[in-house]
Parts: C-alpha cells; structure tokens; sequence
C-alpha cells in the first residue's frame, strides 16, 4: 500500500512540475496584437506597423522603402486588400509572390494558441511551411518570424491586444 502510494505521490510531483515547466513558456491569452516589424529581403528593407485581431485579421501599413510608404494591406481568411494612395483592389494572397509570408503572418496569432512550445519557439505548418515564431521567455512577446528555416521578419514594439474585441 506504502509503495503505491509512493508511487501515486510522485507521479501527482512530476506531473506538477511539468505543468508549472508549461505555464512558464505560455503566452498571454489574447485576442490580437500591435506591433512594429522589419523585413530584409533581397538587401531591401522593409518597415510596416501591423496590427492583429481574431475578427478584422492581418492589417499591414507599410512605412519603409519610401516608394510604398502608408501603403495598406488587410488579409483575412486568404484574402486580401491593397488599399494606396486612390489605389484599392481585392485579390487572393495567392497571388501574391512570396505568399508564405503573408499567410504565415496571418496564422501565426492562430496556430500559436495550439502549438507547441519548444526550444525558444511555437512550430506550425502552414500550407507547407514550417513556421516558427520565437517569443521572449521573459516578456512572451513575439521576436521573430522564421519560414522554412528562413528569418522573415523581426518584431519591435509588440504589445498583446487583451479581453474581447468589437
């Protein structure tokens, strides 16, 4: 009676701990996010201010190269819109050339509610690439967004957007 109660015991001790091991890495329930990102692709650099919530989608305002600045991009279930200057058109982020970025940005604040945390990172698949956003062990805020082994964007300034939007 005496060992399976030991052994009771401490089956309840480890299981506890790893519980308390995944609180730890666990970010903030949340229901979207604002923050500044930087994107270096071809040796161009790319600014944007992008905001995040579970009922508008993905909303990109690009600051930087010049040529594109407050240039706006919403996507949304695989949809997207490209408002600029008098400039507004609908299309599928298909159609888009490098897609994967959009999509894995558009699901990240999806797929990180279900994944899981391991190494520095959430891991998920999107359409077939892998993607994994690495959070702050301290903050748990998003740093960077890497796909398929590649860094696409860097995070500054991010803030948890909380409680139920409208």
């Amino acid at each position: 009676m005496k060992r399976i109660l030991c052994v009771f015991v401490c089956i309840l001790l480890l299981s506890g701990c790893e519980r308390i091991n995944t609180k730890e890495n666990e970010i903030p329930d949340f229901m979207g996010f604002r923050t500044d990102v930087k994107i270096t692709f071809n040796n161009v650099e790319i600014s944007a201010y992008t905001e995040y919530d579970e009922v508008q989608g993905l909303s990109i305002v690009l600051k930087k190269p010049e040529s594109v600045k407050d240039m706006k991009i919403v996507c949304k279930d695989g949809k997207c819109k490209i408002d600029y200057q008098e400039l507004s058109f609908s299309f599928s982020h298909k159609k888009l050339p490098y897609s994967s970025f959009f999509v894995a940005l558009e699901s990240c604040a999806e797929n990180i509610k279900t994944s899981i945390y391991e190494n520095g990172y959430y891991s998920y698949v999107v359409n077939g690439n892998i993607c994994h956003l690495y959070v702050d062990e301290k903050t748990k805020n998003f740093v960077k967004l890497s796909v398929n082994e590649t860094d696409m964007l860097f995070f500054e300034n991010f803030e948890y957007v909380m409680g139920q939007t409208q």
